[in-house]
């Protein structure tokens, strides 16, 4: 693989080139301050973008282009990186080596231009009927959390964790934004995003040079905003230490949440993901949290664990029967005491970390986790796949132990479930 950077008319331009697939992948990622950015009206924005433009005005006149282009697979996604914000527009082409017309991928890209950049506006306002249409799409998924105990219980704790705070919020925005929006805000929020910095990415079996050329030629956003991108948050939390409420489902849900304390940077990147598998995310049942819930006292239907390192938070998860949850943390905090003791089989730990770099290995058949390793590594300083390769050997019993001591407790959120005969 090749990797190089280009410095292009609207921004950075990340390449990698490889023939290890048969198809390639560009992206387009525009950045912003998640605190002075309407996260809902952004996402209705990258709906609509992704949906009609001035010149394919239905939905069928966009599909039969796709089609024309080998069925381009288009995407479009919201994420969050500390208090960046990415708004990401992507296509999956094929290796233009198994297309016979010369000019495909010019046409791609000319494609991607004109989505981008000739939006369906018309004197200052969205067009209406595609707005009201993705309003309600958008909607509709803003309450699809709810479906699911687990999910819902997450999105409630974080309510009473950050109160106000924008990580109380689900990246769909809220129903009382969107309420307020209308398609001339849209509009609007749509010259804001095009000033934004705009990062494209690129892998696959391309010639890079000619991309670069082609980006230049055909992409012409403003990119005169500037920020200083942040991809962590220090957010104040408002922990209640036993917080407990009834839910409409069948299975109570418990999450215990702690804070991590100043990680160095070899915890945060390889001594975390080897923690986190001996404690609860080793998807066997030989990790700690699996063998005393589940194993040893048949507490629990599941659980696990989720460290988000970029909110300092770990986010421990059961799905259990309401009469077992003062065990259940019980067992939980006995489990965490043991990590600290260094209570856990070090033949374990050499395993975990074999296994992981096994991991790591398959995430390179990846065509989306090679190109994020590469951006992430360039524009974070986060390690490249070679690093962790050449670090996570590193990696101690000693290490592993005193990363327990940087957990902090917040606070226990409990869903309960709705009384039923077989209670």
């Amino acid at each position: 693989m090749e990797y190089k950077k280009y410095a292009l008319k609207t921004g950075n331009l990340y390449t990698i080139k490889t023939d290890k697939f048969r198809t390639a992948n560009i992206e387009i990622n525009f950045k912003c301050d998640i605190r002075n950015c309407n996260v809902t009206c952004q996402n209705l924005l990258s709906r609509l973008m992704g949906y009609t433009s001035n010149d394919y005005k239905t939905k069928r006149e966009m599909m039969i282009k796709r089609e024309e282009l080998y069925n381009l697979d288009c995407s479009r996604q919201i994420s969050r990186m500390g208090y960046t914000l990415f708004t990401s527009f992507g296509a999956e082409i094929l290796d233009p080596k198994y297309v016979k017309e010369e000019d495909y991928l010019e046409n791609v890209i000319i494609f991607l231009a004109n989505i981008l950049q000739n939006p369906h506006i018309e004197k200052g306002k969205w067009n209406e009927k595609s707005f009201e249409i993705h309003k309600e799409k958008l909607s509709s998924a803003m309450d699809r959390y709810k479906e699911k105990p687990m999910t819902y219980a997450i999105r409630e704790s974080r309510k009473i964790l950050y109160k106000d705070g924008f990580l109380s919020q689900g990246l769909l925005g809220t129903h009382e934004e969107l309420n307020k929006l209308n398609s001339r805000d849209v509009a609007e929020a749509y010259e804001k995003l095009i000033e934004s910095p705009c990062d494209v990415t690129v892998i696959g079996n391309l010639d890079m040079d000619k991309v670069a050329s082609l980006l230049d030629k055909y992409f012409h956003l403003k990119a005169t905003l500037r920020e200083e991108f942040i991809t962590r948050t220090n957010e104040a939390m408002y922990p209640v230490k036993n917080y407990k409420e009834k839910g409409p489902f069948n299975q109570t849900q418990l999450l215990m949440l702690y804070e991590f304390k100043e990680l160095t940077s070899f915890e945060r990147y390889f001594v975390s993901p080897i923690f986190m598998r001996l404690f609860g995310s080793s998807s066997g049942m030989d990790d700690k949290l699996t063998k005393s819930l589940r194993v040893d006292n048949s507490l629990c239907y599941f659980c696990g664990c989720q460290a988000i390192l970029r909110d300092n938070l770990l986010n421990i998860y059961v799905g259990l029967n309401q009469k077992n949850v003062d065990k259940a943390k019980a067992c939980i905090e006995n489990s965490l005491e043991e990590m600290r003791k260094g209570e856990f089989d070090t033949s374990l730990l050499n395993i975990q970390k074999e296994k992981y770099l096994q991991d790591l290995k398959l995430n390179q058949d990846s065509i989306y986790s090679l190109m994020d390793n590469y951006y992430f590594h360039e524009i974070d300083n986060s390690p490249t796949y070679e690093e962790f390769q050449k670090e996570i050997p590193k990696v101690t019993f000693e290490d592993v132990k005193n990363f327990g001591e940087k957990l902090v407790f917040l606070m226990s959120y409990v869903l309960e479930e709705e009384a039923h005969e077989n209670n």
